[in-house]
């Protein structure tokens, strides 16, 4: 827990150990210049042990029911925040169409992808952009007939990677291209054959998949079968959904999208040497003033300076 009644718990344990320590203070010189009043008020104690065993069991019993609730409201925050982080992985700031509809085409094209990045160079906050494409689609194991109906297909433009792509040694992954293989080891998505796909550990265990599986994936086009390359654990690029990973290019051909299209573009900060929060907002800031549709501004602002 963080905060309590809008105020910080660091706050709020500073100034309870300090009225703390002030009660002592002032008990300890009560004690110290009236005894009298000190043996009056401790002389019912050994008189009537059921009850002081009663309130002080009742004090303790409050005090753990209040604690418990404490511990249980952090459990499922961190458990919540947990979700969403992993659902982010290395996804710091994300560029799309403003309105996406069923009559809007959701897609970015390439020549909208190109300037993001350019937008982007020179930007040393920024250590990864990556044109994503996500679409729900189910997906059958043949070995196993098992069926998942709201698998994550998820493309990464991998020829259209910026950006720090090199898979380093370690548990620090490179943002978007690197993923961890359930064994532990480090692999890169560039690593993908034709017709190859990973898959999370999700995915795997609701299809009961194994490297080298033969998977249907049912679009709307028509069938396509995939071979499973890697396993990959939660997290980064592997998220924590029933996710699918493959390169954007056969994604494309795979749902009928448009040739270099994408629907988003997703952007990574160092959160190794920046501020994380303060640089999103920044870098929102200067995508959202360089992407502004200017004729629909001037039109805005005429409507407003006409009435």
């Amino acid at each position: 827990m963080e905060t309590l009644f809008g105020l910080q718990m660091s706050t709020l344990a500073y100034v309870m150990l300090g009225l703390l320590a002030a009660l002592l203070v002032v008990i300890g010189a009560i004690a110290i210049g009236n005894r009298f009043l000190i043996r009056l008020s401790l002389r019912n104690l050994p008189r009537r042990p059921a009850q002081t065993v009663l309130i002080v069991v009742g004090l303790m019993l409050a005090t753990t029911i209040i604690s418990a609730s404490f511990a249980v409201g952090d459990t499922i925050t961190v458990s919540i925040r947990d979700g969403i982080i992993d659902s982010l992985g290395d996804t710091d700031v994300v560029v799309r169409k403003p309105a996406q509809g069923t009559f809007t085409d959701p897609y970015l094209t390439p020549e909208q992808i190109d300037s993001v990045v350019e937008q982007l160079e020179g930007e040393s906050t920024v250590d990864g952009v990556m044109p994503i494409s996500t679409m729900v689609l189910p997906v059958l194991n043949h070995r196993t007939g098992l069926t998942e109906a709201r698998s994550v297909i998820r493309g990464f433009d991998l020829d259209g990677l910026y950006g720090t792509i090199e898979t380093p040694p370690g548990p620090n992954l490179a943002p978007f291209a690197a993923g961890r293989l359930r064994s532990g080891e480090t692999t890169d998505m560039r690593s993908i054959g034709d017709g190859e796909v990973f898959i999370n550990q999700f995915l795997q265990r609701e299809l009961d998949a194994e490297v080298g599986d033969t998977l249907t994936i049912y679009a709307p086009p028509g069938e396509t079968q995939v071979t499973v390359a890697a396993i990959l654990d939660r997290g980064g690029i592997a998220s924590a959904d029933n996710r699918m990973m493959l390169p954007l290019a056969r994604f494309n051909e795979i749902i009928g999208a448009p040739t270099g299209s994408a629907d988003r573009v997703d952007i990574s900060i160092d959160d190794g040497t920046y501020d994380l929060e303060e640089e999103s907002r920044n870098l929102r800031a200067k995508l959202a003033n360089a992407f502004v549709d200017s004729e629909t501004l001037n039109a805005i602002h005429g409507a407003l300076a006409g009435s």
